[in-house]
């Protein structure tokens, strides 16, 4: 698989996992806007780094590294 894949699939099962809670507001991958999918893609990149350099990506380090990429000019926190 590569990043786009895996990015799909998470994406997809955080829409599913978000479903199960009532909250249908994630749209599926081929309609999610833009800088969503993009944050999707980054995560899974910061994993495929984190795994390539020996690391671990603990939970703690994921969210640290999306909520600088969120604080970026063009990092959008929005759903």
């Amino acid at each position: 698989m590569d990043i786009e894949q895996i990015a799909t699939v998470c994406h997809e099962a955080n829409r599913a996992y978000c479903a199960t809670l009532g909250d249908s507001s994630q749209l599926p991958w081929n309609e999610a806007p833009d800088w969503q999918r993009e944050s999707a893609r980054k995560g899974v990149e910061f994993h495929v780094h984190e795994l390539r350099s020996g690391g671990m990506a603990v939970p703690s380090r994921s969210h640290e590294s999306w909520m600088k990429r969120s604080a970026e000019p063009d990092g959008r926190m929005e759903q």
